[in-house]
């Protein structure tokens, strides 16, 4: 009997919880609604923001990335927050232009969205080597991030 006590109390204060949640915002900026439509959102393609080698394949590639975001005649507010979208592949395979509806999802609720190329390819009969794939995506990552803070101006991204 204790126990169904605490049980029906415990319920009734988790979703009292919900129903009284607010957003942070005095608006649905930033959250799962969205905040602009597909038709207020602007992008910029094929962004080169490095040139590297792949390690021991010895392939030298641009890598670029598209940015996704609410376009200057609907956006009011200034110092946006930034996110950066991977595809998958294990290392080997896609590329940028499969996360480019994310992207647009993440624009349209007033995110400064990108997605971007990395250095796929390595040598699947050195297990290490899948390592070392792990380690130039990590690399290509923060060229990237690097970019984006050096440029930042150009869509309104907040830094911090």
């Amino acid at each position: 009997m204790k126990i169904t006590s605490y049980l029906v109390i415990f319920f009734i204060t988790m979703f009292s919880n919900v129903a009284i949640a607010q957003y942070c915002t005095s608006d649905t900026r930033f959250t799962e609604l969205d905040y602009f439509t597909a038709n207020e959102i602007s992008s910029i393609e094929d962004v080169t923001f490095a040139t590297n080698v792949t390690d021991g394949l010895g392939i030298t590639q641009d890598l670029d990335f598209d940015i996704y975001f609410p376009s200057a005649t609907s956006e009011t507010l200034t110092g946006r927050p930034f996110v950066l979208l991977l595809h998958g592949g294990g290392f080997q395979s896609g590329n940028r232009s499969l996360m480019t509806d994310y992207c647009i999802e993440f624009a349209k609720k007033g995110f400064v969205a990108a997605t971007m190329d990395y250095r796929k390819g390595w040598d699947t009969s050195i297990p290490v080597d899948q390592v070392r794939a792990g380690y130039r995506v990590q690399q290509d990552v923060y060229a990237a991030l690097r970019y984006i803070v050096e440029h930042a101006a150009v869509v309104d991204i907040d830094t911090s």
